[in-house]
């Protein structure tokens, strides 16, 4: 019988994704400083309808940004919550084979 038993859900799944997703969202939130830094400089080269137009379009762009760094935040969050939850998995599941272990070394003691 082997000595010891070790269960190990994989955390390094989770902890790979969490970063890739986290690099992705600095990504996108320096895409929205420099839409930001854009729009600011509009009134600097055009005016009238063509400054409407292209503060829209950036607004846009923004907007869009704003909208891919929350659903990315969401995946974070929800990936913690997964990492957490097969953490806790991974203890109970191990706790239970100590048990066991412990049950079947007592009944041949």
């Amino acid at each position: 019988m082997a000595d010891s038993v070790n269960v190990n859900i994989k955390q390094t799944a989770y902890t790979n994704a969490i970063d890739k997703l986290e690099q992705y969202l600095n990504e996108l939130e320096k895409a929205r400083d420099d839409y930001e830094a854009q729009e600011r400089q509009i009134d600097d080269f055009w005016t009238g309808d063509a400054a409407d137009s292209a503060k829209e379009t950036i607004a846009k762009s923004i907007e869009q940004v704003e909208t891919a760094a929350e659903s990315v935040r969401q995946n974070i969050e929800a990936l913690k919550t997964g990492q957490k939850q097969a953490s806790s998995i991974d203890s109970e599941i191990q706790d239970e084979i100590n048990q066991a272990k412990n049950t079947i070394s007592r009944m041949f003691d």
